[in-house]
């Protein structure tokens, strides 16, 4: 079963500049403090199938774009974490909201078939939620500094 983690929140940034910054798939070390370098390893444009290998303080992994419809939702597949885990998603979602726009980060870890899998997942998800968190802060900071 997945185990899903998901952080959201309503900010006072318009839909369009939250998603000229996401859509900018390659530059996410630019505007995320949790990034230390990111570089493309398929063709611009980003956008459906565009893969990004993505450096932090943890490890290097690789981000494959597994939906891409703008300006509302971006999903891309995590790979390169333990393999305890069998799958790994991150997906974006931007709604337009009272003050602005809602932003929804929901990661969703499956893990191993094994017993012992399941655990280590959820301390991965966990993980990868903290990080999460800090997308969206780093999201709305840089949509506000662009505006």
């Amino acid at each position: 079963m997945a185990e899903p983690v998901t952080t959201s929140i309503d900010a006072a940034i318009s839909l369009d500049g939250a998603w000229a910054v996401l859509s900018n798939y390659f530059a996410i070390a630019d505007w995320s403090s949790s990034i230390d370098h990111s570089s493309a390893l398929t063709a611009a444009p980003a956008g459906m199938s565009a893969s990004r290998r993505v450096a932090t303080s943890a490890g290097v992994i690789i981000e494959n774009v597994i939906d891409w419809n703008p300006p509302t939702a971006m999903a891309y597949e995590i790979v390169g974490l333990p393999p305890v885990v069998s799958r790994v998603e991150n997906r974006w979602e931007l709604r337009p909201s009272s003050v602005g726009t809602s932003i929804t980060l929901t990661c969703i870890v499956e893990p191993g078939p094994k017993p012992p899998m399941k655990v280590a997942a959820t301390v991965i998800a966990r993980r990868i939620g903290k990080v999460n968190e800090s997308l969206v802060a780093d999201l709305i900071a840089a949509v506000r500094e662009t505006t």
